[in-house]
């Protein structure tokens, strides 16, 4: 058995006369007069520690001695056997076999005796260590196991106590961008009996915002027609979409546009920019794009008159319209300062003019000196060349010469 120190405050000293006797001369087994004394002690320790009962001094307050005086006449040091190891499983053990006083008072070895003393082995409190988190991490990118390595120790401050931790928030969590994210892990060992579960210890994570470009979109339009829905599109992540933002971001263009929502700047290329977007997961960066503004459609309409005379002036007039690629009368807008070449015909005969710059209705007119078309019916017809910013028209329109 091995040898272990007494704890204080409770340690049992019996002097056997027997016992010493017979460790010492015959002329000590004639003496009568051998101290007694009995006590009982009860210490503890955590599992997987080395049960420490060795190097008692006589000079400890707590030790009785009869007759009192036999203490101070007693050296050396005490040591008891127990019956457990570092490696013996939660439970009691007996303590016993203390030896290692010597009287000189009575020039012999003194043998104590502990009648029911006994060592507890308790259930070891394991230590639970986790290294400093160093590096952030971004948001969009999960809680990953190689972050969470915290560790157990046994009460023999060394070795490493087999089980499990479970973490919060856990493995896979993508968290939102934050200062400081507290993860908890809790461990459970794989001996619950001789060690304690449940114990928790904490780290720091820091997750950083993701950089997010923010992308206009190409768009196109044409002089004088709706301006498009300036959109953008991003680089989300995490399955984010833009309604996930706290700001959505918003997007102009340097293109001219009126109160009626239509772009009024000469054909070319103007450029997009997005800005406002807000969110404490992401840091925003924009990336430009392009409105393309190209000649818009024209339509020629509304031409008169509907009859002239022959041998007289004849004023003849139609309206230049710039309409949307989609139909809607609504946003039909005048072309002004166009000019439009006007015919009348009959048959084989024809006579033309071409009008001034079209006015801000978009309406131009020409006189015809003298009609010498004869009487009967005809037609007038209306044609735009085009320019770079409005495209070519032509209609065509019945008319009757009058007499």
């Amino acid at each position: 058995m091995r040898k272990y120190r007494c704890p204080l405050l409770a340690i049992a000293i019996a002097v056997s006369a027997v016992a010493c006797l017979a460790a010492t001369s015959p002329a000590d087994a004639a003496r009568p007069d051998l101290p007694q004394a009995t006590d009982t002690i009860h210490a503890s320790g955590a599992y997987g520690t080395e049960p420490t009962l060795t190097d008692v001094s006589p000079s400890n307050s707590w030790l009785t001695f009869n007759p009192p005086d036999a203490q101070s006449s007693t050296t050396g040091s005490l040591t008891c056997d127990v019956g457990a190891t570092n490696t013996s499983p939660v439970g009691i053990y007996p303590i016993s076999d203390c030896s290692g006083f010597t009287s000189s008072f009575f020039d012999i070895f003194v043998d104590v005796s502990l009648p029911d003393s006994n060592w507890t082995i308790d259930p070891c409190t394991p230590e639970l260590h986790w290294l400093a988190i160093s590096l952030p991490i971004t948001y969009g990118t999960p809680i990953l196991s190689n972050l969470l390595n915290p560790n157990a120790i046994g009460c023999d401050g060394a070795s490493t106590v087999p089980g499990g931790f479970i973490f919060t928030p856990p493995v896979g969590t993508v968290p939102y961008a934050t200062e400081m994210l507290q993860l908890d892990a809790t461990f459970t060992p794989t001996d619950t009996t001789d060690f304690v579960s449940g114990g928790q210890v904490t780290n720091d994570l820091t997750v950083l915002p993701a950089d997010l470009t923010v992308t206009a979109s190409n768009e196109s339009a044409q002089v004088d027609g709706p301006l498009p829905t300036l959109a953008w599109s991003a680089n989300f992540v995490n399955g984010d979409t833009a309604s996930s933002l706290t700001t959505r971001p918003t997007c102009v263009t340097t293109a001219h546009v009126n109160n009626a929502g239509n772009v009024t700047s000469l054909h070319g290329t103007y450029p997009i920019t997005c800005s406002g977007g807000a969110d404490p997961n992401y840091n925003f960066r924009y990336a430009s794009g392009t409105l393309t503004v190209g000649p818009a459609d024209t339509i020629v309409q509304r031409l008169s008159p509907e009859a002239v005379t022959n041998g007289r002036p004849a004023k003849l007039e139609a309206t230049l319209i710039a309409v949307p690629p989609v139909a809607n009368p609504s946003q039909d807008v005048p072309v002004k300062g166009a000019k439009i070449t006007l015919e009348l015909t009959k048959e084989k005969g024809h006579q033309s003019c071409t009008t001034g710059p079209t006015n801000v209705s978009g309406v131009g007119s020409c006189t015809i000196k003298k009609v010498t078309e004869s009487a009967g019916k005809g037609s007038e017809s209306a044609s735009y060349k085009g320019d770079a910013d409005y495209k070519a028209a032509a209609a065509t329109d019945k008319l009757t010469v009058k007499k």
